[in-house]
């Protein structure tokens, strides 16, 4: 194939989960990965007991008032009606980047009403480790400022058993 014949080229893309489509309490949805779908099993269970009233997958798109360099809409993961009023859950597997902190901050600027939090597998267990932990520390630091909360989603999964 010559170098140049770009357009009869086919781009594939290898994703780091694997999108995993199954049904958890009537819904069918296909997750971006294992860690998503365990969350709605989670979910799932919180609303059987009745601590949560209803959930949702990927269900609203918004709109960031401006024009940024980067992408103009943003849908969080997770809606969960609890106690009378929604709130977002935004589940990040293991590494948070710059830009997923950025939308963040956007989504904190133009929707101030939203309740979001983040949902990561583990807690960083040394952050002076490698330059990467190091980073991830402060990403993690910085996502703070416009989430409620973070949420280390792997002992909740091992305390209830889901797998």
């Amino acid at each position: 194939m010559d170098k140049l014949d770009i357009p009869n080229r086919t781009v594939h893309y290898e994703w780091r989960n694997k999108p995993e489509t199954c049904t958890i309490g009537g819904k069918t949805h296909t997750y971006k990965g294992q860690g998503e779908r365990k969350w709605a099993l989670y979910l799932q269970m919180l609303k059987e007991l009745g601590a949560i009233t209803d959930w949702w997958y990927e269900s609203e798109i918004f709109h960031f008032k401006e024009r940024y360099s980067m992408k103009h809409t943003y849908t969080l993961d997770f809606k969960v009606l609890e106690d009378g009023q929604f709130v977002y859950y935004e589940y990040k597997n293991c590494y948070i980047k710059q830009k997923d902190v950025s939308r963040l901050r956007r989504m904190a600027k133009d929707f101030r009403d939203i309740k979001i939090i983040l949902v990561v597998p583990n807690p960083i267990k040394n952050k002076h480790k490698s330059k990467a932990t190091m980073k991830q520390h402060i990403l993690r630091e910085r996502a703070l400022q416009f989430v409620e909360k973070i949420i280390y989603c792997n002992p909740l999964f091992r305390k209830f058993s889901i797998k």
